[in-house]
């Protein structure tokens, strides 16, 4: 990607257990200037306005709220295609999807992206209006309470199998 973006910068939101690798590769490959660890945001809606797109290359994954927030402030994703991120992003029209480990893919779609200011918008656009149709953080809130309710009356009752079909 920087070979075909040299002006573009990366950030990198978050901690976790490789962040001294991580910082140690960025040092290696000579990407200090282009690639700025952020990590971890109390105030994440604040960075958002400043990015065009976010990028999100798990491997395994639930319900992404920053996945979610990062849409419904308007900007494009381009991730996996792993766990919820199939239900949430719309290949093609909300972001692209890759398929896990695939680096190639996705540095294509983050270039393509960015050379493509429209399309970029866009998506982002797409993306928005996909998050306030789709994803209430109240009905989801209420989607989860309800769940955990239903977890927490089976494991009274002694019932360790509860069927995804009876959560709706």
């Amino acid at each position: 990607m920087h070979e075909k973006l040299p002006d573009c910068h990366f950030v990198i939101v978050g901690e976790g257990p490789l962040r001294e690798k991580l910082a140690n590769d960025i040092d290696t490959l000579g990407l200090r200037n282009h690639v700025h660890m952020a990590g971890l945001q109390n105030d994440i809606f604040r960075i958002y306005p400043s990015l065009d797109l976010v990028v999100s290359t798990s491997y395994s994954e639930g319900m992404p709220l920053a996945v979610l927030e990062a849409m419904g402030s308007g900007l494009p994703v381009v991730a996996t295609n792993v766990g919820g991120l199939i239900d949430i992003v719309e290949a093609g029209y909300t972001g692209m999807l890759n398929n896990a480990g695939d680096v190639a893919g996705i540095a294509h779609n983050v270039v393509s992206l960015m050379s493509d200011g429209f399309t970029r918008r866009e998506m982002g656009k797409a993306a928005r209006k996909r998050v306030e149709e789709n994803f209430d953080l109240n009905e989801s809130v209420r989607l989860t309470s309800e769940l955990l309710l239903m977890l927490a009356h089976a494991e009274c009752r002694g019932e360790s199998n509860i069927n995804a079909a009876d959560f709706h």
